[in-house]
């Protein structure tokens, strides 16, 4: 691979763990190596976007956008810092000016799965990736739905309505009943829990069972419409 030392093995992966959870310094150049190999560990990307919203204001914009100039996937690290602004309570009108500096001249890839070897190519959860990719990887050409944030504010979906009710769709196709938090999990946690109610209730092929806590839904029609109320 063009610009790609190693494949990070499992120790290496620790190794860098181990530097971000003790918040040594990391340079320009260690953090846009790291957001290559973010592409390889889920765990790793969302660790990077915890490392970069503590530390993105002691780094140079400058000095990491020539970093990330010579490596093989920069807009890789364009994803990101697409999910670090969800960590900030303050400096959100001087983030994005930072973060348009770090990435100016870097175009967004074609279209690829972000991830390497966590998916069999052409699978389902594949297929799913792409369906449901939410809005930062998109943004920057990629396929994933893998949520670097913890928790998404009231406010916030990253999927997009088509993405949404392709989700919904495949659950109607493959489960006889299923939760909210079975919706929320099929799109990888990057919906808050009210709008993934709202997106069930206004679905027409969708019926709510039950009005408590241990509700769940089922196909529109046949012997559940009975029950409902």
């Amino acid at each position: 691979m063009k610009g790609l030392g190693q494949i990070p093995g499992q120790d290496v992966l620790e190794t860098v763990y181990g530097r971000l959870q003790r918040s040594e310094p990391v340079s320009e150049g260690d953090y846009a190596l790291y957001g290559q190999w973010s592409r390889f560990d889920p765990r790793l990307a969302e660790q990077l976007v915890s490392a970069l919203a503590r530390d993105w204001r002691r780094l140079s914009p400058v000095l990491l956008n020539e970093a990330l100039r010579k490596q093989s996937w920069p807009a890789a690290f364009g994803v990101l810092l697409e999910y670090v602004v969800f960590h900030l309570s303050s400096s959100r009108a001087l983030f994005p000016r930072w973060r348009e500096c770090v990435m100016h001249g870097i175009v967004p890839a074609s279209n690829e799965a972000f991830y390497i070897g966590t998916r069999a190519f052409g699978g389902v959860l594949a297929f799913e990736d792409a369906a449901a990719a939410t809005k930062p990887y998109r943004k920057w050409g990629y396929f994933a739905r893998d949520t670097l944030v913890r928790r998404m504010a009231k406010a916030s979906t990253l999927v997009t309505s088509g993405g949404r009710l392709t989700a919904i769709e495949s659950l109607l196709r493959e489960k006889r009943r299923f939760t909210v938090s079975d919706y929320v999990a099929r799109l990888g946690h990057a919906i808050h829990r009210r709008q993934a109610q709202r997106d069930l209730e206004a679905h027409p092929g969708v019926l709510r069972v039950g009005r408590t806590r241990a509700s769940f839904y089922v196909a529109a029609g046949g012997r559940w419409r009975r029950h409902a109320r």
